[in-house]
């Protein structure tokens, strides 16, 4: 699993790791927080479900005086 590497990659960042999704469970001895959460079929309800992460992302940048659009070590192309 790719994602998998890429959260063993995020946490030798230190970064603070949460998963939300039907695989959650297997982030588990790697993300701080696992949130199973069932998928949604459709467009819109997928659209739904991630826009408060991306709130709750924004609204933690912001208060820790980061520049949400400038992540610190995030490049523009990710290479699997």
């Amino acid at each position: 699993m790719h994602g998998l590497a890429l959260a063993r990659d995020l946490k030798a960042l230190t970064a603070t790791l949460i998963v939300i999704g039907s695989d959650a469970a297997a982030y588990a001895g790697i993300a701080d927080l696992a949130v199973p959460l069932a998928m949604v079929d459709d467009a819109a309800g997928s659209a739904d479900a991630v826009l408060p992460v991306q709130i709750f992302a924004f609204a933690t940048a912001v208060g820790r005086k980061r520049n949400p659009d400038a992540p610190v070590n995030l490049s523009k192309v990710m290479i699997f």
